[in-house]
Parts: C-alpha cells; sequence; structure tokens
C-alpha cells in the first residue's frame, strides 16, 4: 500500500520537517513516559517507560512487542491516530502486546529508528522479545482492518520473511496472505528487495491467492500495481513490467470489482492515478484510455462518498482527477469549475474533520489541493487560520513557505520557513526544520543570503553535536540534504571555519553517532 495525499504533502515540503530542544545529559536511554508526549491518544494503553524494558517485559510475559514510530506534526501519524489509536477496541487489541509509542523527538528514538531499520513516519512494527521482525507496515488502515491483520499475527512465528518463502514454494497458509498483503513491500529488506525479486513474487502471490481472500487479493494487486508502474532500470524488472502489463486489464478488474473493493484499494486509488497511466498508456488517447479514467473516477467519487473511510482519504479522492489533467498536460489552475470542485471538497473535509488528530490529517492536504488548482489566496487563509488553534504551527508555516514559494515570492517563502524553524519543538524535529531551511536557501549563494545559509550550518551544526543522536536515524538522511545544500560554500573562508570547529567534536560522540559524524564532515572538505 501506497501513502495517502497527508503523506505526499508532507514530502513536498522542501523534502522533509523540525524544533527546540534540551539536551541530553547522556546517551544513556532515559524514561519515555507516555504521558509526556504531546498528541499522544490513550497514554494509559502504551508502556510507561523504555523501549528496551518494553522487550524485557515482552521476554517475561510471552508476548510481542507492537511498536508504533511517528512524530506529533506529521499527517498521516495523525490520520493512523485517528482511525485506530482512540478507538476502545485498540486498548483491547493491545492487550496482547507490549505496546511501545516511540516518538521520533524522545531521547535516542533515532537511535531505534537505525536498529530497527525505520525511517519513515509512521512505521508500525510487531517485533518478538529479542527483536526480531515479524510485521511492518506504514500504510493507512481503519479499525477494521487492523483487527483484521492483528487476529492474523497471533502466531509469532508467521514471520513475513516465512510467508515470502512459502509463496516461493507455493506452499501458503492462511494467516500469511493477511501478513503478505499489509506488509510494506517497499521497506522489504535482502535479496527479495531487488525490483525484479520483489515484482516476481507479488505477482506470484497476486495471482494465486485464493479468492476467499478477497481484501488481501486487493491490496497485493495494488502493491504490484504500484511497483510494476514504476521507473525501472534493469532487463529482468522491464521484462517483469511488460508481464504485468499485458495483464493489466485483469488486475484492474480486481481493484474495481465492487465497493469493498474500491475501498480497499483506496490508498492506491487516490495516489496512483497518474503513474498508471503513464505505465499503461505512455500518451492520453481516446478509446481503451477514455474508458480507462471514467473507470477510475468513479471509484475514486465512491471513496469521496464513503463513510468507512477517514476524512482525509475522501478529500484525497479528489487527486486522481488532477492526476489524469497532468497526464494529458492540461492546465489545473485555468479551469474555474476544477477549482470550484476542489474549493467544495476542500470545504466539506475541513468543516467536518473535528478532533485535533483528523485535522492533522486533513489540513496540509486541503491547503495543497487549493494551490494545485490556482487558489493561493484560499489556501493561505486556511493556513494561517490553523496556525491559531494546532500545537504544531511550525508545520503550517511551513506549507505557508512553500506557497509562497510556488508564487515565487522568494522573500516571502524565506520568512515562513524562517518561521517554521524557529518555531519548531522536539529534537528531530528541530533538525529537520533547520534543514528545510537550508534547502530552501542552499541554492541562492549571492552575498546578501551567505550569511544567512551560513549561520544555518552553524546552528544546525551546533544542535546536532549537542544531541546523543545527531548523526543517526533520520538525523542522518537530514545530514545528507545538509550537505547537499551547503556543497557551495566548501571554499568560503568562514563556513570552513566552521567545519573546522566542529569536526573535532566527533570524538565526543559514541558509536554510529559518531562514526556518521566524521563521514558528514569529510565530505565537507574541500578536495
Amino acid at each position: 500500500m501506497r501513502p495517502s495525499l497527508c503523506f505526499i504533502v508532507s514530502s513536498l515540503l522542501f523534502g522533509g520537517l523540525f524544533g527546540c530542544v534540551t539536551p541530553p545529559e547522556s546517551n544513556k536511554e532515559p524514561s519515555n513516559s507516555m504521558t509526556t508526549i504531546p498528541g499522544q491518544p490513550q497514554p494509559e494503553v502504551w508502556f510507561p517507560v523504555t523501549t528496551e524494558q518494553a522487550f524485557a517485559e515482552a521476554r517475561e510475559q510471552d508476548k510481542a512487542v507492537f511498536l508504533y514510530w511517528g512524530a506529533v506534526w506529521c499527517p498521516p501519524c495523525n490520520e493512523l491516530k485517528s482511525n485506530v489509536f482512540v478507538k476502545e477496541r485498540f486498548a483491547q487489541l493491545m492487550q496482547d502486546y507490549i505496546p511501545v509509542y516511540l516518538d521520533g523527538d524522545t531521547e535516542q528514538a533515532q537511535v531505534w529508528g537505525d536498529r530497527l531499520q525505520i525511517s519513515g513516519y509512521p512505521t508500525v512494527l510487531i517485533l518478538d522479545a529479542d527483536q526480531n521482525e515479524l510485521f511492518r507496515m506504514n500504510a493507512s488502515v481503519n479499525l477494521e482492518e487492523f483487527e483484521h491483520l492483528i487476529a492474523s499475527l497471533k502466531d509469532r512465528k508467521r514471520q513475513l520473511s516465512t510467508a515470502i518463502e512459502r509463496v516461493k514454494a507455493a506452499q501458503m497458509q492462511e494467516a500469511d496472505w493477511r501478513v503478505l498483503a499489509f506488509s510494506d513491500w517497499a521497506q522489504l529488506a535482502g535479496k527479495d528487495a531487488e525490483p525484479a525479486r520483489k515484482l516476481a513474487l507479488l505477482r506470484s502471490a497476486a495471482s494465486s491467492i485464493p479468492s476467499a481472500f478477497k481484501r488481501e487479493k486487493v491490496l497485493l494487486t495494488t502493491q504490484l500495481l504500484t511497483l510494476a508502474a514504476a521507473e525501472a532500470k534493469d532487463a529482468a524488472t522491464q521484462e517483469l513490467r511488460s508481464l504485468v502489463k499485458a495483464e493489466g486489464e485483469r488486475y484492474l478488474a480486481v481493484v474495481f470489482a465492487d465497493a469493498m473493493s474500491i475501498e480497499a484499494a483506496r490508498v492506491y486509488i487516490t495516489s496512483a492515478a497518474g503513474a498508471t497511466a503513464r505505465w499503461l498508456y505512455g500518451t492520453p488517447s481516446e478509446g481503451s484510455y477514455k474508458r480507462f479514467k471514467q473507470r477510475w473516477l468513479s471509484a475514486a467519487e465512491q471513496i469521496a462518498q464513503s463513510t468507512n473511510v477517514s476524512q482525509d482519504t475522501r478529500l484525497s479522492s479528489v487527486n486522481p482527477t488532477l492526476d489524469f489533467l497532468r497526464f494529458e498536460q492540461k492546465p489545473l489552475d485555468q479551469d474555474p469549475q476544477l477549482r470550484a470542485h476542489v474549493q467544495a471538497a476542500v470545504a466539506k473535509a475541513t468543516s467536518e474533520a473535528k478532533h485535533p488528530f483528523e485535522r492533522h490529517a486533513v489540513i496540509s492536504g486541503a491547503a495543497y489541493l487549493l494551490r494545485q488548482v490556482g487558489d493561493y489566496a484560499g489556501a493561505e487563509t486556511l493556513l494561517k487560520a490553523e496556525i491559531k488553534r494546532t500545537d504544531t504551527p511550525w508545520y503550517y508555516y511551513t506549507s505557508l513557505a512553500s506557497l509562497e514559494q510556488a508564487r515565487g515570492k522568494a522573500e516571502a517563502a524565506r520568512v515562513w520557513a524562517a518561521k517554521a524553524r524557529e518555531s519548531a519543538q522536539g529534537r528531530a524535529t528541530k533538525i529537520q526544520w533547520i534543514t528545510n531551511d537550508m534547502i530552501l536557501n542552499g541554492k541562492d549563494l549571492s552575498p546578501e543570503n551567505k550569511p544567512y545559509l551560513i549561520q544555518l550550518a552553524r546552528e544546525y551544526h551546533a544542535l546536532a553535536m549537542e544531541l546523543g543522536d545527531g548523526f543517526v536515524g533520520r538525523n542522518r538522511l537530514r545530514a545528507e540534504r545538509v550537505r547537499e545544500s551547503l556543497a557551495g560554500l566548501k571554499e568560503d573562508p568562514e563556513f570552513r571555519t566552521i567545519v573546522q570547529a566542529f569536526q573535532t567534536r566527533c570524538e565526543r560522540l559514541e558509536g554510529d553517532n559518531r562514526r556518521n559524524c566524521q563521514s558528514h564532515f569529510e565530505a565537507l572538505q574541500v578536495r
């Protein structure tokens, strides 16, 4: 399954997001009491101390660990909270697990991110007491789907790797299908993660799953179509893409079979229209493409009217219309009827999204849609109004910066980006928002802007060095973006002084954090 519109939007905001932190007293993992984390649904449900202790408790009680990794500002995280974590039934389902809420801004969260190979918010992992991964998911699910999945994971011997081996041997068992269908194939590790092998496995699974597993068949099919629509360079993957394309009508018939299938495929339908059209047709035409488009838009309309999906998903049902227009190379901002349609969808979603978690999931996507159809004023009004009521204003400041950038107002974009950076709260969050500001300013090396960029470099490195996890987990990924943004300053004398001053501090850090720190500064040296 692929992310919904809220995830697409968050990834477009300068490539990432960031805040004010208190340096840790040591690198030892402290208590991360769930009652101290803002935006935490049902705090009494979650294990109250450290992740390390959660695994010890799992061993003692012979339970698996249910680990959620996310952030309070992340729209897809808030959709998951709204759909699942706030429900009373979720607390009942967690009685068979040791549930861990690992907010990305708690101490050692990024260390655990590296240890568990997590990079994207949100990620849900189910692990045994020895930290062996049984399941991984980062897609949008509702409570019914979540409960359906949890029931299939009670047998801790049913790991994803085991299910994959049984696909290869054509010896699938009932619970394997659910594990395969709800797993995040985009994060598959090892040799089976190679595109050709993964595509072959998905094709085999989607073709052999019994008809009784209708929802699972739809989910496997959409993952197969998503992977097949992606560009490929190697010959083996290209050949498999062609085979799937030749069977495309059969696979699409599974997706669009009925209301239940469409609802199960909602993330694919709302996010993959353009990519699928380009893969299947290359260029828009009448005939088969027109019929394909009509069928897809009809399914999107069913999602818009469904009461079984989230507000964000209903709003995302607008996205296929925009995707098809882009594929047809038609402007989105010159059609009054389209603009009115988007405005009506946004008004409905934002008025009906009452809970803070719902609003976190909906607002940035709503502003993005308005921007796509040229309603910059409407997007600006929406974002500024939400800033007054949200607990994560920096996210919307960043959206405003992105909006001004799209308007061609570079200086206004910089002002909002700076405001976002200054207001952001949290260890990893602050790192990410400083990086965002740097990405926005990194291409402008004019005499007027260079001092600001150098100041950002100084602020970023000072913060990264204060933390025990400044160069691991998502923070390591931010360091890569920082290096890209500062590449043009390598020979600047003032910048070289900053590099030399901070580089020596790497020795104070430990383990991977120290090694990554050293590599970071080596890459910033003039060669």
